[in-house]
């Protein structure tokens, strides 16, 4: 299958050649030529002109509408023509669809044709139609228009080999089909007959052609200018379409009238647009219609010298026409804001009356609460002699508060000292503290000498106090410290003698160093650490 992609550019018969594939779909099916209608745009009239392009296919694609690429893709497959047309002047100027569109057609033969308009006549004529197409309403200098001005789809192609670049780095420069639009460069002087002898398509005399009115109708140049003024004037739609009817019941010019040709831009604008892009339009004769001369329009270009009178508008009976168009929208609008501004007034009159009243009412209130007023001063200057005779006892206690303070701050300094003197102690305690438990056996060794003799007094009730106790593992203590299984001592003796000495515990379950650091009084008796405890044991049970 062979898609053919046409792709404008605007203001090269795109919607003549649109409305023609359309007319005879019928007869294109006979011939195996395909003319899909999803993604058509709607068929509507707009001054005699209709639109049939696949501007939806490309609104799908730039949103990315599954949906509709999908019922497209079926469309073509399903159709079973060897020759698929596909047809938008948008695809020219929305450059981002090309990667997407080369993805879609990826398993078909595409070629792409394009038809290109010199630069000054196409400008002028974009020019025209921006002016007089009602939903732009252009404003813009032709100076400005045509170096600058990008339009509402935010690109007017101007370089044509920038242009067309793209296309052939998706699709290949041999499947690029660049046709210059110029009637002496048709085949045949016809539009339709070059499209199809450019795309190798064969001719069916069949083929009936569309009516005029499917081309792009395009008033004349005195029309444009005054249709270029009338929208820098604030007009509403109403009053915008009663002004352009009057303007075309006024001047009957022919969309292409014969004789000398009308311009809005000058021969030298025209002139330096075309020396701007001359070796752009070079690069694309030679690159894409291999001529070696780099010639791609045969027109003569215009004399950058030529005599240009600018069009001027001077027909009274218009103006005046115009004039009291104007008159009745700015009239009508300024009897509408002497209206509103008479109901504000009155609005404001009402509220003013209302906020009158109310001042009223206010100054009744102030003038009885001045009286209110008045005896409070009164009652306020006999407080105020109280008042000076307590400030005169007042003076007398201020001498006695001073006194006060004076000993107060003095009682503040000896607390403070006290404090910091409490803090210092509380360090040493815990010094002494910390030394003595890390000491605490030295301790209770140099208390135990000192109480030696009652020691040996009392040896002989401590061991079997302690043997009583239970609290006393011989085994556990033999087998913890063999030295004293190695001299046959007795554990218990050895314990109560030796043993505390050297920091031995008489079980796993009592830790002597622990209990000795734990207890200030054992620490510095050198009581025995175990009889201590079972002296208290017992002490607790008796009293349980």
């Amino acid at each position: 299958m062979r898609v053919i992609v046409h792709i404008g550019t605007p203001k090269t018969g795109s919607t003549f050649l649109q409305h023609f594939f359309l007319e005879n779909r019928k007869i294109f099916l006979e011939n195996n030529i395909f003319f899909p209608t999803t993604g058509l745009a709607p068929i509507n009239q707009y001054r005699g002109g209709r639109f049939a392009c696949h501007n939806r296919l490309l609104k799908a694609i730039a949103t990315q509408d599954e949906l509709g690429i999908d019922a497209f893709r079926r469309e073509i497959e399903q159709a079973g023509a060897q020759n698929v047309i596909i047809s938008s002047e948008n695809f020219s100027i929305y450059p981002d669809a090309i990667e997407f569109i080369a993805s879609l057609l990826h398993p078909f033969d595409v070629k792409i044709i394009v038809y290109l308009r010199r630069q000054d006549f196409f400008l002028e004529s974009l020019y025209k139609e921006f002016i007089n197409g009602g939903w732009l309403k252009l404003t813009e200098d032709v100076e400005k228009f045509f170096f600058d001005y990008e339009g509402p789809y935010g690109i007017i192609p101007r370089n044509y080999n920038k242009l067309i670049a793209p296309w052939a780095q998706a699709f290949g420069t041999e499947n690029i089909l660049v046709r210059p639009f110029e009637k002496r460069q048709f085949f045949e002087q016809d539009l339709i007959r070059d499209f199809f002898h450019a795309v190798k398509l064969p001719w069916n005399n069949d083929y009936t052609y569309p009516e005029e009115t499917a081309k792009n109708i395009s008033p004349g140049v005195q029309v444009n200018k005054i249709l270029r003024d009338l929208n820098r004037i604030p007009l509403q739609q109403t009053y915008y379409q009663e002004a352009l009817n009057i303007i075309f019941s006024e001047h009957q010019e022919p969309s292409s009238g014969k004789g000398k040709k009308q311009f809005f831009s000058s021969p030298q604008l025209r002139y330096n647009i075309l020396k701007k892009y001359e070796e752009s339009n070079k690069q694309v004769a030679r690159t894409y219609l291999a001529r070696s001369t780099g010639r791609l329009f045969y027109a003569p270009e215009p004399d950058p010298d030529g005599q240009f009178t600018p069009i001027r508008t001077t027909n009274i009976d218009l103006v005046s026409k115009l004039y009291s168009i104007f008159l009745m929208q700015f009239g009508n609008e300024l009897n509408d804001q002497l209206a509103n501004s008479s109901e504000e007034l009155n609005r404001h009159k009402g509220e003013l009356n209302k906020h009158e009243e109310e001042l009223s009412k206010h100054e009744e209130e102030l003038s009885k609460q001045v009286g209110e007023l008045r005896n409070q001063a009164g009652k306020l200057s006999k407080q105020a002699g109280e008042l000076r005779k307590y400030a005169g006892e007042l003076s007398k206690y201020g001498e006695r508060i001073k006194l006060l303070e004076q000993f107060a701050n003095r009682t503040e300094q000896t607390q403070k000292l006290a404090t910091e003197e409490i803090k210092s102690l509380k360090k040493e305690i815990l010094t002494v503290r910390r030394l003595s438990r890390k000491n605490s056996l030295a301790i209770w060794i140099n208390g135990r000498n000192r109480i030696s003799r009652r020691i040996k007094n009392f040896l002989h009730r401590e061991i079997p106090l302690i043997k009583n106790s239970g609290l006393f593992d011989s085994q556990w203590y033999l087998q913890q410290y063999p030295e004293v299984a190695k001299f046959n001592m007795n554990p218990i003796r050895h314990y109560v003698k030796k043993g505390v000495e050297l920091g031995y515990n008489p079980s796993p379950n009592f830790d002597t160093k622990l209990y000795i650091q734990n207890n200030m009084a054992v620490m510095l008796s050198g009581l025995n650490p175990l009889t201590s405890y079972i002296l208290k044991l017992n002490k607790t049970n008796k009293v349980s």
